[in-house]
């Protein structure tokens, strides 16, 4: 048994726990022996092998040798006296030592056959004779009594000046002022700080097998009540991330408590942020009233909460700094750059400084997103609340400072949490004219031409971008060896493409008509005249009853009939610009983004008077019957909401109008089945692209005999053949080609093959 407890101690001594003794003050140590004499004055005595080798460092760095010797010899003589001394020679009872536990057999063998020595043999001998009690005696005549030995006048307390310095908290004092700590959470603190910074205290404590309750009200004074309201989940020191689920201290609070510092606990986190080169407020996309009523918030002597929100690159930050600045207050940005930190920790770390009163300083929390997630959908369905929930609507209600979050998304967002900021304002993709003005700024301190720098902002019109590209955009300038007008455009162009490549993907489709485009061609239901009547009638009426202009359009039949062309060909004639949305527009990886999109698409036409095209509609609204997981479903209900509410003309476009939700369909004023062309079109389409050549009447009997062609096929055609040698074209080679492509449809099923969200 003795052999492992050795064993156990060499591990020890090649472990640090906490800082080496002979770095601790001396006061610090007495304290730790202070703990040790509560505890002990009624517990059971912990492992024998660890305490002596503590309390040996301890004497020895504070110079008690000479004092540890003489009281353990006075044990032992006071003890030989009373005849209650294991082994004072070898002829002791052997009855005794039978009845023994076993570890006492271990130690006393040992003591009898010489291994120990001196003071080390002397006090296991004490310890294993009298046991219980003992060891706060031998501590107490050591460590804390100054005068003249005397075993029989032992007094069973601490002499006051000693009490006082366990129970002092002075310490903590900057955090008990910082962060409002109570009496009983010092205590508490400074004692787990102790136990870990003192090198072997913790194994030390660990070995007595204590009930936890009994040793803060032993050593700290502190009731079962209190320690379970400090140690609790939901408590302070807990949230603030000062004390893990173990409730032992976090590592980081020792640096904090050893520097007086409690900035330590941000420095990975927190930046001040540089206000000189923000840009004006009113260059920004947000309404001069809302700006006014945010600014004196930031400005009034109260905690704010306010959330911005919307499209990846629309400006938020950007307008975040703007507003603290014409608030004339200091700006902090909480931001896990090296993400490094759970967000657990992350969140607890935020909680903490949230706490801190500082009204003076506006805190930016960027990206936010993950750390204000408080929501989150099961497998089975329905959204439920996340595990921080609890955490973050309490600091957001408790937030002592000024903070601005910015987030791309709410759906991640559990109601409850929603309703505690002050303010919000959603933001929507960065318009042109913002981007100019952004580039116009930063392009003032580049050393190049005038006019190169107006045409970089007429680049920036024409590619979809963010202002992060702009910035992108500065650095290609600068890190340019000629910045010649033609080189720096070209180079420009290229990394413009690239970067709107990189967020966007292709670039967005186009909105306006080709030159070559004829009505008169479509083969519709409903005639495309007629369409047009309608529509024009419609916007009479708008003008006169704003809130009743809803035009809600349904484009449906074979790819290249003409639907998505006759929606620009609409735009175009009602002087409306034209939003185009398809299924990449919408689609998000994330659960809640696509409802979020399309709420977004919406806000976007309504806002700006657009004419809002779905093209590809089918593939977010099938109908709900089939939907196989829920979010299928709840994409639905958002677009049949949205579309119920859009106050304009919404047009949707799709080859498959037969999977589309019933409900969907009835929301349709006008429903327009767009068909393969009849004779008299494909004959105006041939002479509109083909026009050099005569074509025979056989061939374009041949030709409409298939039934299936549409205007798409003759661009398609028209597209390839410009590429071939003249010579090699022929009136009957065109309409063969445009054979071709009937039949590759034939083989396809009469249309083309789906792929995708709905396949």
């Amino acid at each position: 048994m003795l052999g492992r407890n050795r064993r156990r101690l060499g591990r020890l001594d090649n472990k640090l726990y906490g800082m080496n003794i002979e770095d601790i003050s001396k006061e610090e140590l007495l304290c730790s022996v202070a703990y040790l004499f509560l505890l002990t004055q009624k517990a059971n005595t912990g492992a024998l092998d660890l305490i002596y080798p503590f309390m040996e460092k301890l004497v020895i760095r504070l110079g008690l040798w000479e004092r540890m010797e003489e009281v353990l010899q006075k044990y032992v003589k006071f003890l030989e006296a009373k005849n209650v001394l294991l082994f004072c020679n070898a002829n002791s009872d052997a009855a005794r030592v039978s009845e023994a536990a076993e570890y006492e057999i271990d130690k006393q063998i040992e003591l009898y056959q010489g291994d120990l020595v001196g003071g080390e043999k002397n006090f296991y001998r004490i310890m294993l004779s009298k046991g219980t009690g003992m060891l706060s005696q031998i501590l107490y005549h050591i460590f804390f009594n100054k005068r003249e030995i005397n075993l029989e006048r032992f007094q069973n307390k601490l002499p006051v000046r000693f009490d006082y310095m366990v129970s002092n908290t002075s310490k903590l004092d900057f955090l008990k002022k910082e962060l409002e700590l109570s009496e009983e959470e010092a205590r508490y603190l400074i004692f787990r700080y102790r136990k870990l910074t003192i090198e072997g205290f913790a194994e030390v404590l660990d070995s007595f097998g204590y009930n936890s309750l009994y040793l803060y009200k032993t050593v700290l004074g502190i009731t079962q009540k209190q320690f379970k309201q400090i140690t609790r989940s939901d408590s302070k020191l807990h949230q603030f991330g000062f004390i893990e689920d173990d409730r032992s201290i976090n590592p980081v609070v020792v640096d904090i408590i050893e520097n007086q510092d409690l900035s330590i606990y941000f420095s990975d986190f927190v930046k001040t942020q540089d206000l000189d080169e923000v840009y004006p407020l009113d260059s920004f996309p947000v309404p001069e009233k809302n700006s006014a009523i945010y600014k004196g918030l930031l400005q009034a002597d109260t905690p704010v909460s306010m959330l911005l929100y919307g499209a990846p690159g629309s400006g938020k930050t950007e307008y975040a700094k703007a507003l603290i600045k014409s608030a004339g207050k200091k700006a902090l940005v909480f931001k896990n750059e090296s993400e490094v930190m759970s967000k657990d920790v992350a969140l607890s770390r935020l909680n903490c400084l949230l706490s801190l009163n500082r009204m003076d300083t506006v805190l930016i929390v960027d990206e936010a997103d993950s750390l204000l997630s408080t929501s989150r959908m099961t497998m089975f369905g329905p959204f439920e609340s996340s595990k921080t929930k609890g955490l973050v609507n309490k600091m957001l209600e408790l937030s002592q400072n000024k903070v601005i979050w910015v987030v791309n998304y709410i759906s991640q967002m559990d109601e409850s949490t929603l309703r505690r900021f002050t303010v919000s304002h959603k933001f929507e993709p960065m318009s042109v004219s913002m981007l100019e003005k952004i580039a116009e700024k930063k392009l003032e301190k580049l050393e190049i031409e005038n006019s190169s720098k107006k045409e970089i902002v007429r680049l920036l019109s024409k590619y979809k971008v963010t202002g992060s590209s702009v910035e992108n955009l500065i650095t290609t300038v600068n890190s340019m060896k000629d910045k010649s007008e033609e080189t720096v455009l070209e180079n420009l162009e290229v990394v413009l493409k690239d970067n709107s490549s990189l967020l966007h993907g292709n670039s967005k489709m186009r909105t306006h008509v080709k030159a070559s485009y004829d009505m008169s061609v479509l083969n519709t239901s409903l005639s495309a005249n007629k369409i047009m009547d309608m529509l024009y009638n419609a916007k009479k009426f708008a003008e006169k009853n704003p809130e009743a202009g809803a035009v809600r359009m349904l484009f449906y039949g074979l790819s290249g009939t003409g639907k998505t062309e006759f929606a620009r060909y609409i735009s175009e004639s009602l002087g409306k610009e034209l939003l185009l949305k398809r299924a990449s527009d919408i689609f998000d990886k994330y659960v809640g983004g696509t409802e979020q999109n399309i709420a977004s698409a919406f806000e976007e036409a309504a806002k700006n008077d657009q004419i809002l095209l779905f093209d590809e509609a089918d593939s977010f609204f099938s109908d709900r019957k089939n939907a196989e997981r829920n979010f299928e479903r709840t994409q639905v209900n958002e677009f049949l909401t949205q579309l119920e509410e859009f106050p304009g003309i919404v047009i949707c476009a799709t080859n498959l109008r037969n999977i589309m939700d019933p409900a969907m369909l009835r929301r349709f004023h006008i429903t327009v089945d767009f068909k393969a062309l009849t004779e008299e079109g494909v004959k105006k389409l041939l002479k509109k692209f083909f026009k050099s050549y005569e074509f025979e009447e056989k061939l374009v009997r041949r030709l409409c005999d298939y039934g299936t062609v549409t205007p798409g096929d003759f661009g398609r055609l028209s597209d390839t053949i410009k590429f071939m040698d003249p010579e090699e074209i022929n009136a009957e080679y065109i309409i063969e080609q445009l054979c071709d492509i009937q039949n590759e449809k034939d083989a396809d099923g009469g249309s083309a093959r789906r792929i995708g969200f709905c396949a």
